[in-house]
């Protein structure tokens, strides 16, 4: 046999194992306006998982590390959608918690969660305690997803720097009080 043949045959076995195991998943997702989406805006790094069963993680593993991006202002009270941006169609299933955390003293008060909100919804709505206030404020989103089964499970977070405005003192009594503000 001669040497063509041979690294021919083994090129061709190279690619079908490579089509036959599964690689570990590239590319995910992050919110729109993120400070992640900001640090990395043309390349995938901005869908990396922060912690995987093996995959490629994103640089930075938290995303309240990430250079500030441009900030939002919302209104105490409201309830807001805030959309991801999907890489490579991958809608992973599992649930979603997001938090208001001042990035100065490392406090946070959670706004609560939803189950599946990528893959049912492409988006995470919270409502903001009708007493919060804050500027230069993160609102982090994490993800578990488990689409890989919970003791696999990939690990997302993402932030957006937001500033919390009051509402007017006529508008609280009307406001939700779904969420506890806890200073």
């Amino acid at each position: 046999m001669s040497t063509t043949f041979t690294l021919t045959r083994f090129f061709t076995l190279a690619v079908v194992l490579a089509a036959l195991v599964p690689a570990p998943a590239r590319a995910h997702f992050t919110l729109n306006g993120s400070r992640d989406q900001a640090a990395w805006p043309s390349d995938n790094r901005r869908f990396f998982p922060i912690q995987s069963g093996g995959g490629t993680v994103r640089p930075i593993p938290n995303c309240l590390q990430i250079a500030k991006g441009t900030k939002q202002t919302i209104a105490a009270g409201s309830t807001q959608t805030f959309s991801f941006e999907i890489g490579n169609h991958a809608k992973h299933v599992g649930p979603c918690t997001a938090a208001l955390v001042d990035p100065t003293t490392g406090q946070s008060t959670d706004l609560g969660s939803q189950a599946d909100c990528v893959n049912k919804f492409e988006a995470m709505t919270i409502t903001i305690p009708p007493t919060a206030t804050c500027t230069d404020c993160v609102l982090k989103v994490n993800v578990m997803a488990t689409h890989l089964g919970v003791s696999n499970a990939e690990y997302y977070d993402s932030c957006i720097d937001v500033d919390v405005a009051a509402l007017p003192a006529h508008s609280r009594a009307l406001a939700p009080t779904a969420f506890k503000y806890a200073r």
